[in-house]
Order: C-alpha cells, then sequence, then structure tokens
C-alpha cells in the first residue's frame, strides 16, 4: 500500500506538475553545498561507529606485583614474590547486545533527521524558486499592459490632434503607464534581491548569475485524499519515524536498566615467582554487587527514569502524528480553495475582463468611448491576472509544505 500510494503521488507530480530541469539543478546544488545538510550527515556517519563502541568489552587489565623488594635496587634479585596478572571483566549477558541494538537504531534515527534537513532545504529552494518565477510572471503581465497602454497612446494621440479627447485625457494614459513601469522597476529590484537570497541558499558566490527559469506547466493535477495523505506521512515522515524510534529505544533502555540488577564478573588469571612454591599459576573470580541496599539506587532511579521517557516518548510520538494530520489536512484544504478560485479565474474571470478591454478598445478607436472606463477596465485585467500568478504561486508553495510533511518528494541521491 505504501508504495502504490509513493508511485501515485510522484507520478501525478511528475506528469502534471512538471518540476523543471532548472529546479532540480537548484535543488541538487543545495543539498550538495548546504551546511546543515553536510553536519547532519557527518553525525549520521559518525553515529556508524557506536554500535563498536558500545558492544565492546571493557579494556583487559595487566598487572604485575612484587613482594619482598629489598631497598637496595642492586639486590632487586632478592625480591621474595613476583606476580604477572591479566584481568577481564564480562557484563551480564545481554548488556552488551542491547547497548548495540540501542546504537543501531539511534543511526536509524540520525538518518531519519538526515532526511528531514534535506526535506526542508528543498522546500526552502522551491518556495524561492517559485517567488523568482511569480516575479517574472508579474513582470510579463506588467508588460503586456505596457504595450496596451502604448499602442492606446498612439490612437490617443491621433484623437487629441483630432480635437475627440483632450490634453487631460492623454496626461491620465502617460501616466497609469508611467505607474505601471515604476511597477516593473520594483519587481526588478525585488529580483535581484531575490537572487541574493537564493545564491546563499545554494551555496554559490552572491555575484553568480543565476540561468534563466524554466516555466513549469500550468496545470492542477488532482489532489490525494486525507486518507491517502496520512498514510504517507505515516510511512515516511522523518520526524514522525524519529519519534517511533525514539520509543524503541527508551523501551531497550528501560530493559538495559533491569539487567544492571545483575551482576558483572571479573576473572582473572596470572604466574607467580615465590621462594619454594612448585605451584606458581594463580586465578581470581569476582562478582559486582548492583543489588545490594547502597549500591543499587543509581539502578533503581535509572529504572524509573527510563519508563518515564518511554511514555514520554509515546505521547510526543501521538501529539506529532496529531500536529502532521491537522497541519496536512489544513493544506489539503488550502490547496482545492486556491485550486477552485483559480480554475474560476482561467474558465471565466480573466477572460471575460480580457474581452471586454478589446471590445473598449475598438470602441475607443473607433468613438469616443470614456477613456475612464477603458482605464478602469485595464486595470481590473492587470489586477486580476496578478492575482491569478498569486494563486498559482500560493499553490506550489502549499504543495511544497505538503510534500515536507508526506516526504513524497526526497530527491535521489
Amino acid at each position: 500500500m505504501k508504495t502504490l500510494l509513493v508511485i501515485w503521488v510522484v507520478f501525478i507530480y511528475s506528469y502534471a506538475y512538471a518540476e523543471t530541469n532548472t529546479l532540480q539543478q537548484w535543488i541538487q546544488t543545495a543539498l550538495e553545498n548546504n551546511r546543515d545538510v553536510s553536519v547532519q550527515k557527518l553525525k549520521e556517519q559518525m553515529s556508524e561507529f557506536d554500535a563498536d563502541i558500545t558492544s565492546a568489552l571493557p579494556d583487559p587489565v595487566f598487572m604485575t606485583e612484587f613482594r619482598g623488594m629489598p631497598i637496595d635496587p642492586i639486590d632487586l634479585g632478592q625480591t621474595s614474590e613476583w606476580m604477572f596478572m591479566l584481568q577481564q571483566t564480562f557484563p551480564f549477558p545481554g548488556k552488551l547486545g542491547k547497548n548495540k541494538e540501542i546504537a543501531n537504531i539511534n543511526l536509524k534515527i540520525q538518518n531519519q533527521q538526515y532526511l528531514a534537513t534535506e526535506n526542508r532545504v528543498v522546500a526552502i529552494v522551491k518556495s524561492l524558486y517559485y517567488q523568482k518565477l511569480y516575479l517574472k510572471q508579474n513582470i510579463n503581465t506588467y508588460n503586456e499592459i505596457d504595450e496596451i497602454l502604448t499602442s492606446l497612446l498612439q490612437v490617443a494621440d491621433i484623437k487629441y490632434k483630432s480635437g475627440m479627447i483632450s490634453l487631460v485625457d492623454i496626461n491620465r494614459f502617460y501616466i497609469q503607464q508611467e505607474k505601471n513601469r515604476n511597477k516593473i522597476v520594483a519587481f526588478e529590484q525585488l529580483n535581484r534581491s531575490l537572487d541574493l537570497k537564493i545564491n546563499n541558499v545554494l551555496g554559490n558566490p552572491l555575484n553568480t548569475q543565476l540561468p534563466p527559469l524554466d516555466e513549469p506547466i500550468d496545470l492542477m493535477h488532482p489532489l490525494p485524499s486525507n486518507t491517502q495523505i496520512d498514510s504517507l506521512l505515516k510511512s515516511n515522515n522523518p520526524d514522525l519515524e524519529s519519534t517511533v524510534l525514539k520509543v524503541q529505544t527508551a523501551e531497550l533502555d528501560y530493559k538495559l536498566s533491569k539487567l544492571d540488577n545483575y551482576p558483572d564478573i571479573t576473572i582473572m588469571g596470572g604466574y607467580m615467582a615465590m621462594y619454594n612454591m612448585p605451584d606458581r599459576l594463580m586465578g581470581r573470580i569476582s562478582i559486582s554487587l548492583p543489588f545490594m541496599p547502597w549500591s543499587s539506587k543509581n539502578t533503581k532511579a535509572r529504572t524509573q527514569k527510563t519508563k518515564l521517557l518511554i511514555d514520554h516518548n509515546i505521547t510526543q510520538k501521538t501529539d506529532l502524528l496529531e500536529k502532521l494530520k491537522n497541519e496536512s489536512g489544513d493544506i489539503l484544504l488550502n490547496l482545492k480553495s486556491i485550486k477552485s478560485q483559480y480554475t474560476t479565474f482561467i474558465d471565466k474571470i480573466l477572460p471575460t475582463s480580457k474581452q471586454n478591454i478589446d471590445l473598449l478598445i475598438t470602441a475607443f478607436q473607433t468613438s469616443s468611448v470614456d477613456y475612464a472606463d477603458l482605464l478602469k477596465s485595464i486595470n481590473d485585467y492587470l489586477s486580476l491576472k496578478v492575482e491569478k500568478e498569486k494563486l498559482l504561486f500560493d499553490y506550489r508553495v502549499k504543495l511544497a509544505e505538503l510534500e515536507v510533511i508526506t516526504s513524497s518528494q526526497i530527491i535521489e541521491r
């Protein structure tokens, strides 16, 4: 089921949303250069050694002992007893194995945190890309209006010379055109400022010239259901998976704390050189006593603490799952609302508005139609096109947020 859902999301995204080559290049560059990603990768690599570190036996101990040593160093050969001993401690069976299991799970947690960091970086890159695309489309819209106003000014100039309109009317067209051109200048400045942010995220020198944007397909694909999203986030969300793994770690830590009530064994063997002693080998076995009243206090405290930690991690997992469900549900509602508004704009509002402009322009060229109505119609059309682009921008950003929650668009490494 999980595989089918992931394939379904990737298919509709690839078919209808069509991430562009430029965006994919930005994402890849950011993942290669981003410091947060690099740091998290190093943490994951360091964790790979923890299993060997925590599951190793304590270091053996070599000891020598001399008894009856003469005071004069020259007479060291007359020492009464020489002893050489090797000692090794063996933790109670199961302790080292539990330590290794905990280390392996912690490695998985680091891997999930690495994936979560990647997801967040991808979302940031997409947001910046869509902002730049939004600015570009706004500039195109204002340039379109500028062309309309330029052609109208040519007609207005002829009508003014014929005495059909006043200089005030022409000036109003000029003022409107200059206001629009000022908007273009402002958008271009915002675009340059955005380039600095993008280069910073990508790890490029700040003055790097970014490549032209590829236009994604302007199509809003069918949205997944709440049930499908819930299934995806339960299966894929790295933050949620980390909390599940933390519960497992706490449970193992609890079992390990119970094993601390059992003794460790220390075995020692050695050789003695002693006058008139035929049997010179020696051995010793000792055990720890963690269950004694004065020595078990810390073990009991650790057991109680790990029990509370299990409850804490289970609560954290439940709360995070609920939070993610609410966030994804809210995003889905927003996406559906935006999609409905966008469809209305494309199918009804913008074509009607453009038709009104065409009719008024024709009327303005052939008669004395009120220039104020024409300017109002142009401004309305301009506002509607900007609003339509804002809807498309909001849709793309919300979809990127949903991808972070479901972790359904991880870049192949």
